[in-house]
């Protein structure tokens, strides 16, 4: 396994922490993404052809450091989306899933990128990519819910999946050069309360400390289960197409 250009003075330590505890593969591929797969002690980063890189490699360390933190944020929402009675199924896809717990991952990853010396502008390969933009928000506004006359007003699925996934998008972002304030309030205006639902889970990620162990204050598993809850009631009763 071929660590050159990858690991350096400032990823060196956590990579031998990681190594004490995973089995970490280095595999090539041809997909343009750095990515990573763990699964039971055992980790795979895949590496891009000809795109060897420090920083990308760290951020797919830091996603294995995620685990070794007992963050499973990700599989545990997809745990609750399956075990539902179908409602949360109709607007959350596996792609939005996945997205939601790696941006989660993403915000508690990327101070820990900062202290090891890596600049902001190298954590993500999408760093200069606008992650809620007026054609977003248009899209949105267009397409979220139809009121026909006589008729029950009725919700678009895709656009709901569109919509939550932008929202975690905008917050996850690192790139403090777009405000995202005003796209946010233009959420809030097209459904306040799908809004709040999601406001309250990601105000109470930020305050999660994924290193407190206390058992009593420690742990991100009751703001899960009252996002799930409150994503719940919000849709148990629209007509959702």
């Amino acid at each position: 396994m071929k660590t050159d250009g990858l690991i350096d003075n400032r990823n060196i330590d956590l990579w031998n922490t990681l190594s004490k505890e995973f089995e970490i593969d280095i595999a090539r591929t041809e997909q343009g993404n750095y990515s990573v797969y763990t699964k039971s002690g055992k980790a795979t980063i895949f590496i891009p052809t000809n795109k060897v890189n420090c920083a990308s490699f760290t951020h797919e360390l830091l996603h294995i450091y995620m685990k070794k933190k007992d963050v499973f944020v990700g599989g545990g929402l997809k745990l609750h989306v399956m075990a539902d009675e179908g409602v949360l199924s109709k607007f959350m896809s596996d792609y939005l899933i996945e997205h939601i717990g790696n941006s989660l991952e993403h915000i508690k990853m990327l101070p820990e990128f900062f202290k090891m010396g890596f600049d902001r502008e190298d954590f993500i390969s999408d760093y200069w990519t606008n992650k809620l933009s007026e054609d977003d928000l248009k899209l949105i506004k267009k397409h979220f819910r139809k009121k026909r006359l006589f008729e029950r007003e009725t919700f678009n699925s895709k656009v709901i999946d569109f919509y939550i996934g932008k929202c975690f998008a905008a917050k996850a972002c690192p790139n403090q050069t777009y405000n995202y304030e005003k796209g946010l309030n233009e959420l809030k205006l097209i459904d306040t309360d799908l809004y709040t639902v999601l406001q309250k889970f990601i105000r109470g990620w930020d305050k999660f400390d994924f290193d407190d162990t206390d058992p009593l204050t420690g742990g991100y598993h009751d703001i899960l289960f009252d996002f799930i809850t409150g994503l719940t009631e919000w849709g148990i009763k629209k007509r959702i197409v």
